[in-house]
C-alpha cells in the first residue's frame, strides 16, 4: 500500500495487492448463488400466509367453484377476498372450506383452533354485524367496513286446502333463525279462530286500524300475521296449526321447503339473495316448485368480513383494500353484476356502494337513488 497525498491536499489510499480479512483460504473464495436467492424467488421468504374461510354453499356469496377452476372458491364475498389480496408481495393467499356450525371458532386466536389446520385469518362468509347478541361473532375477530347490505324475508307456497297447517323453516345458526322463531311464537300465540261476521263486513280491528290516520303502521311482523289470519279465514276458517321446522343447511331446507304435502304451507325464512339463489337453482331440476318470495325485509343484515384479532396489520390491510376497491366504482359495479345478474341494487346497497367509495368522487346521489 503506497500512500500519495494528491494537489487538494487529500490522503488517498492506493492498494497495490488484496486485503483480506482472514488468513482462512476459504474465506476469500466467492459465495456461489443459491436457488433460494435467484432474483425470482427474492420475495418468496418474504410472503405471509394468510389463510381465508370459505363456505361451499351460500351461493351468491359463496360457493365451491368447478374442480378444475382457479381459485376454488366463487360468488359475491368470495371473489371480493379473492381481490383484496390480488397482487400482494406481503400475503399469500391459502383457501379454506369452514362450516357455518364452527366458522368463529375456527379463527385464528379463538383458543378452539389450536386442533385445526390452518385456522381462519379471514372469515369472507355472510356474516352480520352483531354486538347486542351472539358475542362469538365479534370476540375472535374484527370486522372490515360493510360489504353487503340485505334482509331477512321469506318464500312462500301456498296451498289452497282446507285443514291446512303452517310451518316455518330457517338454517339452524342463520340470523333467520330468531325471525322463523318469533312468526312461530306470535301465530301459536294468536290463536287464531273464526272471524265474527263483522269482521268479513270490514269492520275488523285490522280494518279500522288501516282507516285512522292516526294510527301506527303495521310492523312486518303484523302484516305477516295478519296476511296469514286472512287466508287462514278464506280457507275454510279453521284455527291456525303452526309448526318449525330446522335444518343444518340451505340444500335441505329448500328440499323441505317444496316437498310440501298438500295440506301444508311453508315458509323459507333467511336472507333475501341466499333464498331466492337456493330456489332458483332447485327449480332448473324440479320446476314445479312454485313459490312466492316476498319483498318485504323483517331486518337489516349488514354483512362484513370477519379479521382475526391477532394481527393488527392483516386488519389495517383489508380495511384500507375494501375502500380500494369500492372506490374503483367501476370495478365494484362488476363484482355486483357477475354475482346477480339481472338484479338492482336496493337503495341501501346503492347507498352502501357509495359511501365506501371514499378515495374517489363517485356519483352523485341522485344517480344512485335511481339505480
Amino acid at each position: 500500500m503506497q500512500k500519495t497525498i494528491g494537489t487538494s491536499g487529500v490522503i488517498c489510499l492506493a492498494l497495490t495487492g488484496p486485503l483480506l480479512t482472514s488468513t482462512s483460504p476459504a474465506a476469500a473464495q466467492p459465495v456461489p448463488l443459491t436457488t433460494s436467492d435467484s432474483a425470482s424467488d427474492y420475495h418468496a421468504p418474504l410472503r405471509k400466509k394468510v389463510v381465508l374461510g370459505f363456505r361451499s354453499n351460500v351461493a351468491p356469496f359463496s360457493f365451491r367453484a368447478a374442480a378444475s377452476s382457479s381459485p376454488p372458491f366463487q360468488g359475491y364475498l368470495a371473489e371480493l377476498c379473492y381481490q383484496i389480496f390480488a397482487g400482494s408481495e406481503t400475503y399469500e393467499v391459502i383457501s379454506k372450506e369452514i362450516k357455518i356450525d364452527d366458522r368463529f371458532t375456527s379463527m385464528r386466536g379463538s383458543g378452539a383452533e389450536v386442533s385445526k389446520d390452518n385456522p381462519i385469518d379471514v372469515l369472507c362468509d355472510p356474516v352480520t354485524i352483531r354486538y347486542n347478541d351472539s358475542p362469538e361473532r365479534y370476540r375472535y375477530g374484527i370486522f372490515s367496513p360493510i360489504v353487503f347490505a340485505t334482509g331477512v324475508t321469506y318464500l312462500e307456497r301456498s296451498i289452497s286446502a282446507p285443514n291446512v297447517a303452517s310451518q316455518f323453516g330457517f338454517v339452524s345458526g342463520s340470523t333467520a333463525q330468531a325471525v322463523a322463531t318469533q312468526m312461530y311464537s306470535e301465530a301459536k300465540s294468536a290463536d287464531i279462530e273464526c272471524p265474527a261476521p263483522e269482521s268479513k263486513t270490514g269492520n275488523s280491528a285490522s280494518a279500522n286500524a288501516a282507516s285512522d290516520p292516526q294510527s301506527k303502521p303495521d310492523s312486518s311482523l303484523e302484516v305477516f300475521l295478519r296476511q296469514l289470519t286472512d287466508r287462514n279465514e278464506q280457507e275454510n276458517c279453521n284455527t291456525l296449526q303452526a309448526g318449525l321446522t330446522e335444518t343444518r343447511a340451505h340444500e335441505d331446507l329448500i328440499s323441505w321447503f317444496c316437498d310440501a304435502p298438500q295440506n301444508t304451507r311453508r315458509y323459507y325464512f333467511g336472507d333475501r339473495e341466499i333464498i331466492n339463489a337456493h330456489w332458483t337453482e332447485y327449480r332448473q331440476k324440479n320446476p314445479e316448485c312454485d313459490a312466492k318470495l316476498h319483498t318485504q325485509l323483517f331486518t337489516y343484515e349488514p354483512y362484513a368480513l370477519l379479521i382475526t384479532r391477532t394481527d393488527p396489520a392483516l386488519v389495517q390491510f383489508v380495511q384500507q383494500r375494501v375502500y380500494e376497491i369500492f372506490s374503483d366504482r367501476e370495478k365494484a359495479r362488476a363484482l355486483f353484476s357477475a354475482n346477480f345478474p339481472g338484479q338492482h341494487m336496493t337503495p341501501a346497497l346503492a347507498y352502501l356502494f357509495l359511501l365506501n367509495g371514499v378515495n374517489g368522487p363517485g356519483p352523485v346521489l341522485e344517480d344512485v337513488a335511481q339505480e
